[in-house]
């Protein structure tokens, strides 16, 4: 086997434009996932500040928000940590899915390096369905957890 790599890989036109077409799709994916993560990440940090204000004692007027707040205290703390891994999982793999387009792009658009576009973008995309698998697994986990947990606190 040859060490040296295809620099031109001799696509046809129509193929061009069908990697440039789903390098643009990736694209507008990862701008969404990437989105979604930042908010998420927004939303985790906010919850986490109004959490920790509600649990503070010196807030005797919001005794109900309090009480819930202690009651749950691990429960949402588990939340609060798999909301944030999920947050960061989306960020990561919303700019992995990026880069993998930009590779795309990249191949489609020059002639100069094909193939290590085409392996740089393969190696990108697969990192991001493993982000994608951790994080799903992530989420079904941690709301089973989380179903137990609450169970487990209304029947007590």
């Amino acid at each position: 086997m040859s060490t040296t790599s295809l620099v031109r890989i001799p696509y046809r036109v129509e193929d061009e434009r069908m990697i440039e077409d789903m390098a643009r799709w990736m694209r507008f994916v990862a701008v969404v996932t990437l989105s979604c993560g930042l908010f998420m990440l927004f939303l985790v940090l906010f919850g986490g500040v109004l959490v920790t204000l509600l649990a503070s004692p010196h807030l005797h007027h919001l005794g109900h928000g309090r009480a819930i707040v202690h009651a749950q205290g691990g429960v949402t703390a588990i939340a609060w940590a798999a909301a944030l891994a999920l947050a960061c999982a989306g960020i990561y793999s919303g700019t992995v899915l990026y880069r993998a387009a930009d590779d795309f792009d990249r191949m489609a658009r020059t002639d100069g390096a094909d193939q290590e576009l085409l392996v740089f973008g393969v190696h990108w995309l697969a990192r991001y369905f493993q982000v994608f698998v951790v994080a799903s697994v992530l989420s079904v986990v941690v709301g089973l957890v989380l179903v137990v947990a609450y169970m487990a606190l209304a029947a007590a």
